[in-house]
């Protein structure tokens, strides 16, 4: 999965939160399959959880996601 095919044209919507992760979707352009990623709380500053966003501002979560493996593929 390529980094510049998630983050153009798409956006993340928050989930939920669960010990002290905020989990986000996203759906791949393209392709309409939809994953989650995690962004943990602690590292966000002051910013405010979104209930959507575009992708490119979690870029580096995403992409620590996809190299962790924990970029995960939702059920349809």
């Amino acid at each position: 999965m390529d980094m510049k095919d998630i983050v153009i044209n798409s956006k993340a919507t928050f989930l939920r939160c669960q010990n002290g992760i905020a989990y986000y979707a996203l759906t791949v352009p393209y392709s309409e399959k939809q994953y989650s990623f995690p962004v943990p709380l602690n590292t966000m500053r002051d910013e405010a959880l979104a209930a959507e966003s575009h992708t490119i501002h979690f870029m580096d979560y995403i992409h620590k996601a996809i190299q962790e493996g924990t970029l995960i593929k939702e059920a349809a």
